[in-house]
C-alpha cells in the first residue's frame, strides 16, 4: 500500500465486471467448455479421414483444451500454414518452444488451431477443404 498512487485502476475493474457478465450472457464457464469440447472433436474427428495427416497428442478432444496439432504428409508445417492464412484461416505453425515433445513425435515443427467458442463448424468444415484440397501433398 506505501507505493500505491492512490487511483484504483478503474478500467481494469470495469472491465474485469464486463467480461464476468458476458461470461454469464453466454451461459457461463461450463457452457464455453462444452461448445470447445464439441468443435475440438468435431475437429479431430474429421481430421481423421484426411489421407496422409499426422494428429499429434490425444486421440479426442479430452485433455485438448481447444488446441489441435497436425502435420499433413512431409509438408514443412510453415508451408502449410501459409496456404491456410492465405485462404483466411488463422493458423500458426512453429516448434511452440516444446523441443523434447516435437522430438518424441519425430518432428520439428506442427500446424496448430486453437478453437475457442466462437468458432463455427462452417469453418472447421472450410479447413478441413481446404487441407483436403491442398495442391502439393
Amino acid at each position: 500500500d506505501r507505493f500505491s498512487t492512490g487511483e484504483p485502476n478503474t478500467p481494469g475493474i470495469v472491465g474485469l465486471l464486463r467480461a464476468v457478465e458476458y461470461i454469464q450472457d453466454i451461459g457461463g464457464i461450463s457452457e464455453i467448455d462444452q461448445r470447445v469440447f464439441f468443435l475440438t472433436e468435431y475437429l479431430v474427428e474429421n481430421l481423421k479421414s484426411i489421407p496422409n495427416i499426422k494428429i499429434y497428442g490425444p486421440e479426442s478432444a479430452n485433455g485438448r483444451a481447444g488446441l489441435v496439432t497436425f502435420n499433413l504428409g512431409d509438408l514443412p508445417s510453415s508451408k502449410l500454414c501459409q496456404y491456410l492464412n492465405r485462404n483466411n484461416v488463422v493458423v500458426q505453425a512453429s516448434h511452440f518452444f516444446c523441443p523434447g515433445t516435437l522430438k518424441m513425435f519425430g518432428t520439428e515443427s506442427v500446424v496448430r488451431i486453437a478453437l475457442h467458442y466462437w468458432n463455427t463448424k462452417e469453418e472447421i468444415d472450410k479447413v478441413l477443404d481446404l487441407l483436403d484440397s491442398y495442391p502439393y501433398k
